[in-house]
């Protein structure tokens, strides 16, 4: 009998009981050093006992740095995939005082020379009290409100002349007169300070001041604007088609004007003339707001592809039942706004959309939200995370791990729609801040009740080594200790040379390999039955198609694979029976 069909038939019956064992028998045992090659026809003939070592499932992975099952430190196995950082932007509109107006305001003034002391004339200013209006017509859609913003710009310029024509020289405003401005303003007496103190909105002449007839400007520094100080229907407006930006503002003075007698006009006992004042600005930006606003972002992020499995991960057939599974979801953003996410996570398989999930309040589950800096949200079935990075956001996402069911060979992120929780930040406009993106994908491969393995291999080109050998029926007995937590059933199809299924030939496989733990071994005993269903001898015999199914029986609950699990075959013998028929010519 040929040693090669003695090696190959036991290997092909350890692939039945389980599919990784043919490479771990001993390929130096040499069977016709141990068999009588004397067969009596119409007798049984059977092979001695031989057993293999543990085989360990890290034996059967053959994974690889490549491979998208990887394992962890304790020898858990788990699906880890990485995705690429993809870079979005926001962005909020720039907004600009685009109209301002004045309307000077003015008093009428009278000196009498006979008022005079020590030559100087003086009198209370009253009624001067300038208006000024700031508007922006139409804000962009983007911002959405403002409490409180820095200008940036020219300063206020707090004109006083006299119009008309007059004789007069020119006045003195005394020492501790006053302007005052509404407290929305946000001042700053650093152009003035020589000459003005700033206190409540109040500017205070620290020393008489000269005002020639030309006129003269009176610098103040408006670094701001506060809306929420504004009167009613004033600052930032909202209507049903746009907002816009309105302060109507009116100054109010109070103080004393003084003239030298001596400038009077000779012969003249009394002059009068208008003192006018009014206020006027160049232009404005916001710059530095608190506001709320809600920029579009638009976010797209590269799919995660699985393409390296070990080859019992790859049938067709398989369905898993991942306990947790996570997405982790890793968001910096460079902006000081709280961003919302909602989403839909889409597996494909061959370009087969195969499920879908939404993430997001939009979609009933937790909000995904990410605040400024960095952000590492967890979405799990579970609602934790195996990460050992800090500061992890859980999402509980229930049907996440119907994502996995069927193993996509793709992974998508796809239609996110953004919003910017109506919160007030402090934001600079028209600033552009990243936001950038990348998640990877956390599947330890923790099985339940509803997993199904499928794995499919053969036993090829026994057409040669069965040339010279008939048999009507031959068995294969195998013992099993199992510490692998999978229940692992096998079945087997007879194929001629041509590829076609043999009728008259039928395989049966008795027994399942129970499944066991770590801890507890499970023993099991197959037999595997090849018989003629004619009672002639089997012709034609070339190819032996075996399909392994794992499962996890009920009363186990989710069971984690590892790499240190193993299974071990005792007791492997064939038993051939009615004898053969050897042509040992």
């Amino acid at each position: 009998m040929k040693r090669g069909l003695y090696k190959r038939t036991l290997h092909g019956f350890l692939l039945f009981s389980l599919v990784f064992a043919t490479s771990c028998v001993d390929d130096t045992y040499d069977l016709s050093k141990d068999i009588d090659m004397t067969v009596t026809v119409g007798g049984n003939l059977v092979t001695p006992v031989i057993s293999t070592e543990l085989i360990t499932l890290d034996d059967f992975m053959e994974l690889d740095n490549e491979s998208d099952v990887k394992t962890r430190d304790n020898g858990d196995y788990y699906f880890g995939l990485n995705g690429e950082e993809s870079n979005s932007y926001i962005n909020v509109s720039k907004v600009f005082i685009d109209e301002t107006s004045a309307k000077s305001n003015s008093s009428l003034m009278t000196f009498d020379r006979s008022l005079a002391i020590n030559d100087e004339i003086t009198q209370d200013i009253e009624n001067l009290h300038p208006d000024f209006q700031i508007k922006n017509n139409e804000v962009p859609s983007d911002v959405v409100d403002v409490k409180e913003t820095i200008l940036e710009g020219s300063p206020l310029a707090i004109n006083i002349h006299f119009p008309g024509s007059t004789n007069l020289k020119g006045i003195w405003l005394k020492s501790g007169f006053e302007i005052n401005f509404p407290d929305y303003y946000i001042l700053s007496e650093e152009l003035g300070k020589d000459i003005y103190t700033l206190k409540d909105n109040t500017i205070t002449l620290s020393k008489d001041l000269y005002i020639p007839a030309s006129g003269k400007t009176i610098y103040i520094v408006c670094n701001g604007l506060n809306f929420e100080k504004a009167p009613e229907g004033e600052g930032f407006i909202k209507t049903d088609s746009h907002s816009y930006i309105l302060f109507n503002t009116v100054l109010t003075t109070k103080g004393k004007a003084a003239v030298k007698a001596s400038d009077l006009p000779v012969g003249q006992e009394e002059i009068s003339f208008q003192i006018s004042c009014d206020i006027s600005m160049d232009g404005m930006e916001l710059t530095n707001v608190v506001a709320q606003v809600d920029p579009e972002i638009d976010i797209t992020v590269d799919p995660v592809k699985i393409e390296n499995l070990p080859d019992f991960l790859s049938d067709d057939q398989i369905r898993l039942d991942i306990e947790n599974p996570q997405v982790m979801l890793h968001i910096n953003n460079f902006s000081p706004a709280t961003v919302e996410i909602n989403a839909k996570i889409k597996a494909y398989k061959n370009n087969q959309l195969t499920q879908e999930i939404g993430v997001g309040s939009m979609y009933n589950t937790a909000p995904i939200y990410a605040a400024n800096g960095i952000n590492n949200i967890c979405l799990s079935t579970k609602g934790y995370s195996n990460s050992s990075e800090s500061n992890i956001s859980n999402v509980k996402v229930d049907d996440l791990s119907k994502l996995l069911t069927i193993i996509p060979d793709r992974i998508e992120i796809t239609q996110i729609e953004t919003s910017v929780l109506p919160e007030y930040y402090s934001i600079r406009l028209g600033d552009t801040y990243q936001f950038n993106t990348n998640y990877d994908v956390d599947a330890p491969l923790t099985f339940g009740p509803n997993l199904n393995i499928v794995y499919t291999d053969s036993i090829s080109d026994l057409g040669s080594d069965l040339e010279d050998i008939e048999f009507k029926e031959i068995h294969a007995l195998i013992d099993a200790t199992n510490n692998i937590p999978l229940q692992l059933g096998l079945d087997a199809k007879p194929y001629d040379k041509n590829g076609q299924e043999i009728t008259d030939v039928d395989v049966t496989i008795n027994g399942n390999i129970m499944a066991g733990s770590m801890t507890n071994g499970q023993n099991s005993h197959l037999e595997i039955i090849i018989k003629s269903k004619t009672n002639s001898p089997i012709k034609g015999l070339d190819k032996i198609l075996l399909q392994l199914t794992g499962t996890v029986p009920d009363n186990m609950g989710y069971q984690t694979l590892n790499k240190n699990q193993t299974i071990k075959f005792d007791n492997i013998r064939l038993k051939v029976i009615d004898g053969v028929t050897i042509d040992l010519n």
